[in-house]
C-alpha cells in the first residue's frame, strides 16, 4: 500500500478519537475541614484530668492521608511535648452514622509523630500544627472512620481548639482516662481539625484510531522495504 502524504492529512484531519484515560495524583485535596473561631474559650484539655483526647471522624474520599492540620496552646507551665497518633475506630464496619471510639491501644497506631513543645505557643493565638502523612500511605476509603489522637504525661497541659455545638456532623470527641483502658465519647462537642487526601484523578487523553493505524502502516512499509 503507498502512503502518500495527502492521504496522511486526510486521515489526521478526519479521524475518530479514542479517549484513553489515565491516572493523575492529586495531592493535598481537602477532604474534611471543620474549623472553628479563635474564641480561647472553645478549648479542650489534655494532660490535666485525660491523657488523651481524639477526634473520630468519616473519610469523604478515597486516596491516602496528605496532611492533618489542627490548633492547641500550652501552659505557661507546661514544658514536654505532645504526641500525635491516627488510629482506626475500634470497631470494624461502622458507617458514618456509627459513631465509635478509637481503637485503645497506641499498639495499633497507623502513623505517630512528635509535636514539639517549642512548636506550640502558651498565648493566643492559637499554634496552627500540620501533621505530614504523606510517607506513611495510609489508605482510606470514602465511608471509612478513623480517629486523630492527641496524647501528653499528666500534667503536662495542653489545650486542643474544641466547638461546643458538635458542628462536625460525622465523628465524636473523645477522651481516654489515665490509666489508657478506654476512651469515652462526648457528644456534645468536636475537636476541629482539617485533612487532606492524595486522590487519584482521572486525566483523559486522546489519540486518533485512523492516524494511529496509518502511522503504524507506514512504518510497517518502510520496516519491509
Amino acid at each position: 500500500m503507498i502512503i502518500t502524504k495527502k492521504s496522511r492529512a486526510f486521515a489526521l484531519a478526519t479521524g475518530i478519537f479514542l479517549i484513553i484515560v489515565t491516572s493523575d495524583i492529586s495531592a493535598g485535596e481537602i477532604d474534611q475541614e471543620f474549623r472553628t473561631t479563635d474564641n480561647p474559650y472553645n478549648a479542650t484539655m489534655v494532660g490535666i484530668v485525660t491523657t488523651s483526647l481524639a477526634q473520630t471522624f468519616t473519610v469523604g474520599v478515597t486516596g491516602t492521608f496528605d496532611t492533618v492540620e489542627f490548633k492547641v496552646i500550652k501552659y505557661p507551665e507546661t514544658t514536654g511535648n505532645l504526641t500525635f497518633d491516627i488510629r482506626h475506630a475500634s470497631v470494624a464496619g461502622q458507617t458514618q452514622f456509627d459513631f465509635d471510639t478509637p481503637d485503645p491501644f497506641f499498639s495499633n497506631t497507623l502513623f505517630t509523630a512528635t509535636i514539639l513543645n517549642a512548636d506550640i505557643g502558651a498565648s493566643f493565638p492559637w499554634s496552627s500544627i500540620t501533621v505530614d502523612l504523606s510517607s506513611a500511605r495510609i489508605e482510606a476509603k470514602e465511608g471509612d472512620m478513623f480517629a486523630l489522637v492527641l496524647t501528653s504525661t499528666l500534667g503536662q497541659a495542653f489545650a486542643v481548639q474544641t466547638d461546643y455545638l458538635n458542628g462536625y456532623s460525622y465523628g465524636e470527641r473523645c477522651s481516654q482516662i489515665e490509666d489508657g483502658s478506654f476512651f469515652s465519647p462526648h457528644d456534645y462537642a468536636d475537636l476541629t481539625f482539617k485533612t487532606t487526601m492524595n486522590v487519584n484523578v482521572p486525566e483523559p487523553n486522546s489519540i486518533s484510531l485512523p492516524a494511529l493505524g496509518l502511522l503504524l502502516m507506514t512504518k510497517t512499509s518502510k520496516d519491509g522495504k
